[in-house]
């Protein structure tokens, strides 16, 4: 079948700890608490015992599991629920704690013993103004508690800035309890808040002189002294003491490994997570640092999965937000990490760990303008944020800006002068202004005196920029010799020998580099793409194979498998397969699932795609690109009442993201509801005024409204968002040849014309020159258009389809080949010339049609093509099984099902032949090749 071109086929957050918790004492209850234990019977009373001699060994587990059991032979305990509820509060359990505690209040329990622990719980969740808002008027009568409640508000009160009232909470604490261990503790947190470490620190020893088994003590001794990056020994020694006194503390455990974290000791902080993992393997401590140490180890969809688990029991909790919005945008989600950092921010607007990765996700969204307003606050004069003035500069200089660009990186580098970013970034400005010398200079600087790559790398894109190979294999041997032994340098080295196109010296580095390090995908993929340049699908298949047996839960060497067996003519079940086994290796991984309703999208089985998308939204609940990709699904299926409430899901969860209204009003338009995606539209453009496809929809809708002014209207106004585009110019003309105002169309087209890139501009002008009668223009137009712009292989390929059109199949041919000589890949010229040769019965289809589908496999009219070369070749049996798989994906084709018939008749199987032959008679007027398919049918006899 011929094919035409219109027919078409990071800032990581702060992740310290789950947030200190301090040890509040649990008063035994009044004579209430008494009465009811007198009034229970034997058992309760006995478990409850057992319960506190349990916990007096530091029993955790077993006191809780003896706490539930007396609650259920005793509902209404109040002191055991109280109990529980603060044993979960220190297990990290916090919602059954809140649970548990509530309702110890509500059976009587004492608010001077329920109060602390709930507003502790509170702020566990990681809401410090609600704590301010419900507890910081409270006064207890115990003046124990009291100091207990004041700690908290204190605590809450800092986190939020606050640090005079906090000073002024603690002071009551204080007041209340002289000694108060908590108060004392996070009065020095105060100090350190303030910048007074030495303060601080003379604070915590004081309490260590008189109180040596404090184990927050030490824990705050730890914090502090990392703070003032003191020696490595003393920091770990302080948590290992903490440890010590309290061996089943997630917190000690949590620090310890930050700790080996930041000493960049991956395998430390590896076995310190095993020993928490022993002692606690389902506390929310070890999610979270499971979670954090597979972020850094690349394992992002386990990280994924690990912060997802625990946002759903704290869906408050600032660091979790932060935690998962950094995995998000690593996973090249920016607009699921935008949904949470917005989160962030409602709870806490100053957060700039927030803003700064807010602003990451808006530059790789391209959304210059949002990023700089969501640094904005951070860049007051007296700021010594670096980052922010970092970020803002990349911003600036992405928008095309270079000296608001230049200014910002000089403040950054005027509050860090010796960081080494910042004197990258601010050579790479260098670069962009044309002052290549002195940039490379300051990078060859930079690189020699960091020990980390950022410079080197910036020197060796650099050193290529100026089309300077050997400079930047220099850089490359200046890398390898600061990371002997991993993949990266000999990589880079492969990479840029192929610049130099010496394919057997790039092979011999990526081959080392894969040596290093069997796992390192980059290198992997190099060498199955040289082994494809080869033409070795077999050994490329087999590296991933490799890679796979070594990672099996590394679901991008997965999508690779697939894509290649795609690409090498396996089944579309075949492909289905490895894409689920993509899933089953990691199942927090999107990416493998939205590749997998892709797969079945492509090859025509929306069905599957339907089943694929749901099942993946029953493991992630409104995800939303898995839920685009739903709606997509759903308006293949001609669901459009579906796919309207699908998009209407992802709008109530990203209303500020424009695909959501964007699909919503593709859904109203196919449905027929024209003033409702008018709506629709005009949401999706304020939020994306830049967007082409909103742009084009809204042009649709104003069509089909008979509002041709308005349509133009559109289009012009994306010429004055993007005057050096073609696409607003191309539209209008669109618009005018709609209504066939060919004089009127070629005003814009000429101004598309004479910019750099007109994109369909010069198909369009000789569509209009052809259409309007002025054949001899349009054949002067063509001829000039290609002796000035001989690599326009758009350009060519639309002359070959006018050709084909005309059955002119010489010229069309011709055409098709001058496409090739520019992209030798291309996969619908490759088809339309095998297609000419098999319709002229002229020998050399196969070859081209094989081409065709191994550049683009599961296109059915591509197969259909090779099916037909193969039956030109006195292949039925090949035609035959390739045309089944081609009905399979669009079972209701009349022409492939003639096809099919043929081929069947030539392998003489006359009863299949004429099931299917009865099949297209079948639809009479319908099908207007009824004359073949009688023909066919008289040859085969009984017809």
């Amino acid at each position: 079948m011929a094919v035409s071109a219109q027919s078409g086929p990071a800032d990581r957050p702060v992740m310290a700890g789950w947030g200190r918790r301090g040890r509040l004492a649990l008063a035994l209850g009044g004579l209430l608490g008494l009465v009811a234990l007198v009034a229970c019977s034997p058992k309760p009373v006995d478990r409850l015992a057992q319960a506190r001699q349990l916990l007096d060994k530091q029993d955790r587990a077993g006191a809780i599991v003896a706490l539930k059991a007396v609650i259920q032979d005793e509902p209404t305990l109040a002191q055991a629920r109280l109990l529980l509820g603060g044993q979960l509060l220190d297990n990290g359990d916090v919602a059954a704690a809140e649970i548990e505690l509530n309702r110890a209040l509500a059976l009587g329990e004492s608010q001077v013993n329920v109060l602390p622990l709930l507003a502790r719980a509170t702020l566990q969740r990681g809401q410090p103004q609600r704590v301010l808002n419900e507890y910081a008027a409270v006064a207890l009568r115990e003046p124990a508690a009291h100091a207990d409640l004041r700690a908290v508000v204190a605590q809450a009160q800092a986190t939020l800035g606050d640090l005079p009232a906090a000073r002024a909470s603690l002071a009551e604490a204080l007041q209340a309890v002289p000694g108060h261990p908590q108060a004392w503790l996070l009065s020095a947190r105060v100090a350190a808040a303030a910048g007074d470490l030495a303060g601080a620190l003379t604070l915590v020893d004081g309490l260590l002189a008189s109180q040596p088994g404090n184990a927050d003590g030490w824990m705050l001794k730890g914090d502090l002294l990392t703070r003032r990056q003191a020696p490595a020994a003393d920091i770990l020694q302080a948590y290992q003491q903490a440890l010590k006194l309290r061996p089943n503390d997630p917190m000690a455990h949590g620090a310890l490994i930050t700790a080996h974290l930041g000493r960049r000791d991956v395998a430390a902080a590896q076995s310190q997570l095993k020993a928490l993992q022993q002692v606690l393997p389902k506390h929310p401590q070890t999610l979270l640092f499971e979670g954090q140490l597979a972020f850094v180890e690349g394992k992002l969809g386990l990280a994924r999965d690990r912060f997802q688990t625990l946002l759903r029991g704290t869906p408050d909790n600032l660091m979790l937000l932060q935690s998962a919005a950094a995995v998000e945008l690593a996973m090249q989600a920016p607009a699921q990490a935008e949904t949470l950092l917005n989160k962030a921010l409602l709870i806490a607007p100053d957060s700039s760990a927030s803003r700064r990765l807010l602003a990451r996700t808006l530059l790789a969204m391209g959304q210059t303008e949002r990023a700089q307003a969501a640094l904005e606050p951070l860049l007051v004069k007296t700021s010594t944020d670096a980052d922010a003035f970092l970020l803002a500069a990349q911003a600036r200089m992405l928008g095309g800006d270079v000296a608001a660009a230049s200014v910002l990186f000089e403040r950054a580098r005027k509050i860090t002068p010796d960081d080494a970013r910042m004197r990258t970034a601010v050579a790479l400005t260098q670069l962009v202004r044309g002052q290549t010398d002195s940039a490379i200079a300051e990078l060859q600087s930079v690189a020699a005196s960091d020990s980390g790559p950022g410079a080197d790398l910036a020197l060796i894109s650099a050193e290529l920029r100026r089309k300077s190979p050997d400079g930047a294999l220099r850089a490359v041997d200046a890398l390898e010799r600061k990371q002997p032994g991993k993949p990266l340098a000999p990589h880079l080295r492969g990479q840029v020998l192929l610049i130099k196109q010496d394919n057997p010296a790039a092979r011999a580095a990526f081959e080392q580099a894969v040596s290093r390090d069997p796992t390192y995908l980059p290198a992997v993929m190099a060498l199955a793409g040289l082994d494809l340049q080869a033409h070795q699908p077999a050994q490329a298949q087999a590296r991933f194979a490799a890679l796979i047996k070594a990672a099996p839960g590394n679901s991008r060497a997965h999508l690779m498998a697939a894509e290649l067996a795609a690409r090498g003519g396996a089944s579309r079940e075949a492909v289905a397969a490895l894409l689920g086994d993509a899933i089953k290796a990691n199942p927090s991984d999107l990416a493998p699932r939205l590749a997998l309703i892709d797969h079945h999208l492509v090859t025509r089985d929306a069905k599957a795609a339907q089943t694929a998308a749901q099942a993946a939204l029953t493991q992630m609940h409104d995800q939303p690109e898995l839920l685009i990709r739903l709606g997509r699904v759903q308006m293949a299926l001609g669901e459009y009442q579906q796919a309207s409430n699908t998009y209407s899901r992802f709008i109530a969860l990203q209303g500020k993201s424009a695909p959501g209204h964007l699909g919503l009003a593709e859904a109203q338009l196919a449905g027929g509801d024209l003033a409702a995606a008018a709506r629709s539209t005009q949401r999706a453009l304020e939020l994306a005024p830049e967007s082409l496809p909103a742009r084009r929809l809204a042009i649709s809708v104003a069509l089909r409204q008979r509002q041709p002014a308005q349509a133009k209207a559109i289009a012009q106004g994306l010429q004055k968002l993007q005057p050096g585009d073609a696409s607003g110019l191309v539209q209008e003309a669109e618009i005018e040849i709609l209504q066939k105002q060919w004089d009127a169309a070629l005003v814009p087209l000429r101004k598309a014309l004479a910019l750099a890139d007109p994109e369909q501009a010069p198909e369009r002008m000789h569509q209009v020159l052809v259409q309007s009668g002025r054949v001899p223009q349009a054949q002067a137009f063509a001829s000039q258009w290609q002796q000035d712009h001989p690599a326009d292989a758009l350009f060519q390929f639309y002359l070959g389809d006018q050709a084909l059109q005309r059955k002119d199949y010489v010229t069309a041919e011709a055409h098709y080949q001058a496409v090739l000589k520019i992209k030798p890949g291309h996969a619908l010229s490759l088809n339309n010339i095998a297609w000419i040769r098999l319709t002229l019965k002229q020998p050399g289809a196969l070859p081209f049609a094989e081409r065709a589908v191994a550049a683009a496999p599961n296109m059915p009219a591509l197969m259909d093509t090779l099916a037909m070369a193969y039956a030109g070749e006195q292949q039925p049996q090949k035609a035959i099984d390739l045309q089944l798989r081609t009905l399979a994906m669009q079972p209701e084709d009349p022409f492939m099902r003639l096809n099919l018939a043929r081929f069947y008749a030539q392998a003489g199987e006359k009863r299949k032949a004429k099931a299917e032959l009865d099949r297209l008679a079948a639809l009479g007027d319908r099908f207007a090749r009824q004359a073949d398919v009688a023909a066919l049918g008289k040859s085969l006899g009984g017809r």
